[in-house]
């Protein structure tokens, strides 16, 4: 089976912080915010970022299930 270099990543429920999920959510809400230099500070790749937190920083499905 191939592994995908994505799998490796971690998730935002297992970051670096524990505040990851809100410390995204926030920084994407504001428009200078830099998706690249977030991700790097999260430990994470942007589309895991993506999966759980929109442009503007609302909350997708994945982000929910984290924060409940």
């Amino acid at each position: 089976k191939r592994r995908l270099a994505c799998d490796s990543a971690p998730l935002l429920s297992e970051p670096r912080s524990a505040n990851a999920p809100w410390q995204a959510q926030a920084a994407m809400a504001h428009r200078e915010t830099s998706v690249s230099q977030l991700c790097r500070e999260l430990g994470i790749k942007p589309v895991m970022l993506y999966r759980y937190v929109g442009p503007q920083g609302q909350l997708r499905q994945q982000g929910e299930k984290v924060l409940a």
